[in-house]
């Protein structure tokens, strides 16, 4: 008996033994699984904590941050094509008209308006003083280049040459010549012809200057009503 019961003893002592070294044996495992699971980013563990170990791996939040540094690429693009826009929207503005300056409008009204800038009285080389309506106009320069230069001169433009609104407005010159051509009242001698017509063309200048063409515009008349010069030509009766 007295053997028997050392025989359990030791039976019970191996079997607690044992036991005692599969549980060892089990925490060893758990932790050989943790250490799986460093290299569980290559895929060959199934242990749970590998997996964890590797989804946290691959959730860097560096792809969030690319991601922020791509939106603010698209907002330096949108700026260039709007700045793009401005630069194409400032061009091309219209070209405004200048109506010729009255006599009254200067110091020294007895000597009139006069401009600056004078054109050439030679003949056009394009071909636009061609024809017989230029005929009047090649004479003038020919004939009478002081007294054409300051009707069409410039800077500044006087009612002699340039209209009251637009480029396509007669000046008084110009209207004068047209009237005395036309003779639309039917006035029997060229002085009364030259009379009306003188009252219908002082355009912007009727008011400002007492109903008188200006200075320029006489000193024109003058010239090229003269029969040495282009009487013929200009007015023709």
């Amino acid at each position: 008996m007295q053997t028997k019961s050392s025989y359990r003893v030791l039976k019970w002592t191996l079997l607690l033994g044992g036991l005692a070294s599969l549980v060892s044996a089990c925490v060893v495992t758990s932790g050989d699984g943790n250490i799986s699971g460093d290299g569980g980013e290559s895929g060959t563990t199934t242990d749970t904590a590998g997996k964890s170990s590797a989804a946290g791996t691959g959730g860097s939040s560096s792809t969030a941050g690319k991601a922020n540094s791509a939106g603010t690429g698209g907002s330096a693009t949108a700026g260039t094509s709007s700045n793009a826009g401005g630069e194409g929207g400032a061009g091309g503005a219209a070209e405004v008209y200048e109506p010729g300056i009255c006599d009254a409008a200067v110091a020294d009204v007895n000597k009139g308006a006069l401009p600056t800038q004078f054109p050439s009285c030679a003949p056009a080389t394009d071909g636009t003083d061609d024809g017989d309506t230029k005929a009047c106009k090649r004479c003038l320069k020919d004939k009478c280049c002081p007294a054409w230069q300051n009707c069409y001169g410039s800077e500044p433009h006087t009612a002699c040459g340039w209209g009251p609104h637009t480029k396509d407005d007669d000046g008084q010159w110009d209207c004068l010549q047209n009237c005395i051509g036309a003779n639309k009242t039917g006035e029997a001698t060229p002085e009364a012809l030259l009379t009306t017509c003188s009252a219908e063309c002082t355009n912007q200048c009727d008011a400002a200057d007492g109903g008188n063409l200006l200075v320029a515009t006489s000193d024109l008349v003058t010239c090229a009503n003269d029969p040495m010069t282009c009487q013929d030509i200009c007015f023709p009766f």
